[in-house]
């Protein structure tokens, strides 16, 4: 680590953060909002992280928009609900800090409001685990409102480019009546709100926004209200340290080196390293690939790797935010979602047998990936389903009917008249896969999955098809012709990170921390640890953290000179 006096610095903020995300944003505002002044450093050419490519959604218990909605919950209702998830033990997910995210989330969500970032609740986006002790079957869940991405000026051309239907203004909320479209009435409402949104802005010039993307345009819009600077395509190279403090940051700036002084403190927030083939071989789960996340290329640890110089703490590096994908002709990985859910499917191993739950939240389905595949070939699995699914229900972002000639010719998907057919055509023993078919069957029929229970959770029900009864998520394989497409443990980015405290500090040991140091979002461990309690448990801690350590840092180090 770089040693320097006060006599060598460039620039000057109160509190340097690393990263565009919405961790990284909501410090930096946090920061001016207090009278300060924050610098942000993005190294990539584009805005926003892995949240600008996210759904966008927040997960926060106790929140002021579900009182308004009449949807109990309490604080110690959250507490109760991690602590019924949280199996393992660790510093990442102490107490001090499952409460500090706990009494601090709702806080964080009415300071963003009140700085103008519109939100919602998704009412009925259950907790993944709602029938644990605390869960709320109505859900937690927060997403931003569309918003007209030309509140940001100029500086909407940072922001990654869109093509096709991510053109479209689609909120989470909108996502199970639209991969349903055509089942209800509310699919066919959905639909037409969100073209008419999606359109109706544009013919009037407006540039109509959701998810992640209309959260990083909140966020932004409000931190260059407050005078925000941000300087694109710069790296952090180094932390500068004196006399073990924190004190500033050296980048790489338009090809020269500049060093940054950070009068108060230094906020990592620059993600993960799911990009980094050499530090997943390193640290995850085999086998792994860089192919097979969805993050942003500049998801690649480097300042993980200065800080653990540093002799700084990890833990949970060895797990991601699963996200079970297929991986599309042209090499891009395809959440499955909403597929997973719906009737006239099952995923099967390489032995040709179901192991889990189809329905169940995809940060278990990852975990249960890798935790089946020690015993039992299954990376890739695959996914099986008949004509009834391919001609009801959405596919990625095709359409029911929509097969392109394409995913066949490639070999990404393949069909066959018979299930012994499609079984010999990818490689698996046909009379295990018809025996485990014909199981399934036999349990849709009755509307009860008692083998792993898909459908009975209020999580799984939310992408099911309520035409289909008695389990909206239950329907026979039945109807050729059968198609089969793999299925990989795709992430949204690397769960484990730097061990931080409950002020958001990044520690050596358990009692010390590094001082001027703190880090938020996948930069950290999570505060859940190998959990997943609800949608938005990535960016919900992320945001948290981060006004928690902005205002610490902001406290700790206003006094100094």
């Amino acid at each position: 680590m770089e040693q320097h006096g006060p006599e060598v610095w460039d620039f000057e903020a109160d509190v340097v953060v690393v990263g565009s995300g919405a961790g990284g944003l909501c410090s930096a505002l946090s920061v001016n909002a207090a009278g300060h002044r924050a610098l942000v450093i993005e190294k990539g050419s584009t805005l926003g992280g892995a949240s600008v490519v996210s759904g966008g959604v927040i997960w926060v218990p106790n929140n002021r928009l579900m009182r308004e909605h009449g949807i109990p919950d309490d604080e110690e209702s959250g507490y109760t609900y991690l602590r019924s998830l949280i199996k393992t033990s660790g510093l990442a997910t102490s107490d001090a800090r499952i409460r500090a995210f706990l009494h601090w989330g709702p806080e964080t969500l009415d300071f963003v409001a009140s700085e103008g970032v519109a939100l919602q609740l998704c009412v009925g986006y259950s907790d993944y685990d709602d029938d644990q002790p605390g869960g709320v079957p109505l859900g937690r869940a927060v997403e931003p409102r569309v918003i007209d991405e030309r509140s940001l000026g100029t500086w909407r051309n940072r922001l990654p480019r869109q093509k096709g239907v991510m053109r479209l203004a689609i909120q989470a909320a909108d996502v199970p009546d639209l991969s349903r479209v055509g089942r209800t009435w509310a699919s066919l409402w959905t639909g037409a709100r969100v073209l008419a949104r999606s359109v109706g802005w544009r013919l009037v010039g407006r540039r109509p926004v959701a998810a992640g993307r209309a959260l990083v345009t909140g966020l932004l819009s409000a931190y260059l209200a407050r005078g925000g600077e941000l300087w694109m395509e710069t790296s952090m190279t180094d932390i500068v340290m004196d006399e073990g403090r924190a004190v500033g940051v050296t980048v790489n700036r338009e090809g020269r080196t500049v060093r940054v002084k950070a009068r108060f403190g230094i906020i990592l927030a620059a993600g993960g390293f799911a990009k980094n083939a050499e530090l997943r071989e390193r640290f995850q789960q085999a086998p792994t690939s860089i192919h097979w996340t969805s993050v942003p290329d500049g998801d690649t640890g480097d300042a993980l790797e200065i800080v653990m110089r540093l002799g700084a703490l990890t833990e949970v590096l060895d797990d991601s935010w699963w996200m079970p994908s297929t991986v599309l002709p042209d090499g891009r990985p395809q959440f499955l979602i909403a597929e997973r859910a719906k009737p006239h499917c099952l995923i099967v191993d390489g032995s040709g047998r179901r192991y889990f739950n189809e329905a169940q939240s995809y940060a278990r389905t990852g975990q249960e990936m890798y935790r089946h595949h020690r015993d039992v070939s299954c990376i890739p699995s695959w996914f099986i389903m008949d004509a009834q699914h391919r001609a009801r229900y959405s596919w990625g972002t095709h359409l029911p009917r929509q097969t392109p000639r394409t995913w066949f010719d490639s070999g990404y998907m393949t069909k066959a008249d018979s299930l012994d057919e499609l079984a010999r055509r990818i490689g698996l023993d046909p009379v295990q896969v018809c025996a485990t078919v014909e199981r399934f069957n036999y349990l849709a029929a009755r509307g009860k999955d008692e083998d792993y229970a898909k459908g009975e959770r209020a999580y799984d029900r939310w992408y099911g098809d309520p035409r289909v009864r008695p389990n909206p998520c239950l329907g026979t394989v039945s109807k050729a012709p059968f198609y089969a497409v793999k299925v990989y443990p795709g992430d949204v980015g690397t769960a484990g990170g730097l061990v931080t405290d409950d002020r958001g500090r990044v520690l050596t040991s358990p009692d010390t921390a590094i001082p001027g140091l703190y880090a938020c979002g996948t930069s950290s461990a999570s505060v859940m640890g190998y959990t997943y309690p609800g949608p938005g448990a990535t960016i919900a801690p992320a945001m948290i953290f981060g006004r928690i350590a902005a205002l610490d840092a902001v406290e700790a180090g206003s006094g100094n000179p």
